[in-house]
C-alpha cells in the first residue's frame, strides 16, 4: 500500500517550497474532498516524491534553499547533529590480500560490465584501482543499517555525502594503494546506497 503525503507534509520536508511542488509534482495523485476546502486535500505519493527528490534540479535547489537558511538563520541543529552521528558512527572495512582484491573487483566488475568495458585480470590501470573501491564499498563496509535507514529519512543531502566521503576515507586509510582512487570516487547518493545495500 502506497503512503501519501499532503502538500503541509511535502512542504515540512527539507527543500520544498510550493513554487518546487507545483514544478517538479505537478497535479496531486489524490484529491481527498475536504468541506470548506475547494480543491480538496491534496496529496502526493511516496515514491512520486522520493523520485523527485533525486532529481539534480531539486537537490541543487534544495542546496541552494538551505544555504540562504543557513545565512539567515545559522546553522541548523539537526543537521549537525546527524553530521557528528556520521562522525562517530562505527564502520567496519574488511582488508583483503591485494591480489585477492584485484581478482574479486575484477571479476565483480566483469559480471556486469559489456564486452567493450571489460577489465584485463593483468590490468593496472585507474578504471581497476576504481573497480576495486567499490568492490570495497559494496562488499566489504559494514554499518549499521539502521542508522543508513534513518539518515536517509532525515532527508538531508549532507548526511550521505558526508557518509559517503567517511567510508571512502576508511577504504583509503585501510589501502592506501587505493588513496587516489577513493579521492576521485563521488557516487549519486542512489548509487552510493545500492552500494551498501
Amino acid at each position: 500500500m502506497q503512503t501519501y503525503f499532503s502538500r503541509e507534509d511535502v512542504l515540512s520536508r527539507p527543500g520544498w517550497t510550493a513554487k518546487r511542488i507545483a514544478t517538479l509534482l505537478g497535479a496531486p495523485d489524490v484529491r481527498r474532498p475536504v468541506q470548506g476546502k475547494p480543491t480538496g486535500l491534496c496529496l502526493y505519493g511516496e515514491r512520486r516524491l522520493a523520485d523527485a527528490e533525486q532529481l539534480p534540479e531539486f537537490k541543487r535547489a534544495a542546496a541552494a534553499l538551505a544555504a540562504r537558511r543557513e545565512r539567515r538563520e545559522g546553522p541548523n541543529p539537526v543537521l549537525t547533529a546527524w553530521l557528528r552521528q556520521v562522525s562517530r558512527i562505527a564502520l567496519d572495512v574488511t582488508v583483503w590480500p591485494d591480489a585477492q582484491l584485484r581478482q574479486l573487483a575484477v571479476d565483480a566488475h566483469n559480471q556486469h560490465a559489456d564486452y567493450a568495458d571489460r577489465l584485463g585480470d593483468m590490468e593496472t590501470s585507474e578504471a581497476v584501482a576504481q573497480a576495486m573501491v567499490l568492490f570495497v564499498v559494496q562488499q566489504g563496509v559494514s554499518l549499521d543499517q539502521g542508522f543508513l535507514e534513518s539518515a536517509v529519512r532525515a532527508g538531508f543531502p549532507e548526511v550521505l555525502a558526508e557518509l559517503q566521503h567517511r567510508v571512502l576515507l576508511e577504504i583509503a586509510d585501510r589501502y592506501p594503494e587505493l588513496q587516489e582512487a577513493c579521492a576521485e570516487t563521488h557516487l549519486s547518493d542512489d548509487e552510493f546506497l545500492a552500494l551498501l545495500g
